[in-house]
């Protein structure tokens, strides 16, 4: 039986090794990147093949829970993904599978009055607080949120919403006469 105990113990380091192997590997390839500036949002949940273009890069690289957001960052989902992200203005928006998504400004930074997102390809849906109706010399604003699709821009007083962006063969090209 002593060779029983050693063998056991043997296991249990082993064991031991390759979890602590495998959280730093995890660490080091999935760590959250800080970012410099001021952030506008957090991803608060993840589901399958998400990506992540910082703002100045060139490479998508993997989404994790807990990265922040800057304006001019931009994330997709792949066939069965899903990113739930949780903005400074208390707007949540989630963006469904095969979706490009992109942060231009929120509310609240800076001298920022509304938020605006770009949805090139894919949905989402989302819930935008209301905003407080504000009137200038030259515009008057009531709307929380816009968002920009590739073939509308739309402004969003407060509520659920639920935006789909059709793939480009099924757009109407308004340079070709319709058949």
């Amino acid at each position: 039986m002593p060779g029983m105990t050693g063998r056991l113990l043997r296991g249990w380091v082993l064991c031991g090794c390759m979890g602590l192997g495998l959280l730093f590997a995890g660490q080091a390839w999935g760590a959250v990147l800080e970012r410099p500036g001021e952030t506008v949002g957090e991803i608060v949940s993840v589901r399958g093949d998400e990506q992540i273009l910082f703002v100045g890069t060139e490479r998508w690289q993997p989404l994790q829970v807990g990265q922040h957001l800057v304006p001019g960052d931009a994330v997709k989902t792949g066939a069965y993904g899903f990113i739930a992200i949780h903005f400074e203005d208390d707007t949540l928006v989630r963006v469904h599978r095969s979706s490009h998504f992109e942060v231009e400004a929120v509310r609240g930074q800076g001298n920022t009055t509304v938020s605006r997102f770009k949805l090139l390809r894919g949905s989402l849906w989302s819930r935008a607080k209301r905003a407080l109706r504000a009137v200038s010399a030259a515009v008057e604003t009531d709307h929380a949120v816009e968002m920009n699709t590739p073939l509308a821009s739309i402004g969003i007083r407060g509520t659920d919403w639920y935006v789909d962006v059709a793939e480009a063969d099924r757009f109407h090209d308004p340079q070709q006469p319709f058949r």
